[in-house]
């Protein structure tokens, strides 16, 4: 799903992302936050929905908590 959204901007700044696609896609996968913060101050937002407000949503829960859906 990367890849398509990458290949639907056209932008000449992914040229070496396809080009090296195996090494790039590789480096994709989640990362684990190394500075010692609280787990409830760090958040893995998924945004592969095809409607960007889920994870705007998402973001907008997370920094504001209830505030946000009300």
């Amino acid at each position: 799903m990367f890849r398509e959204r990458l290949e639907g901007r056209h932008s000449a700044l992914d040229a070496w992302k396809f080009a090296h696609w195996e090494n790039f896609s590789a480096s994709l996968g989640l990362r684990t936050v190394a500075w010692p913060l609280p787990s409830a101050q760090v958040a893995q937002i998924d945004n592969s929905h095809p409607d960007r407000n889920v994870a705007i949503a998402a973001v907008e829960a997370f920094i504001y908590g209830e505030e946000a859906t009300a």
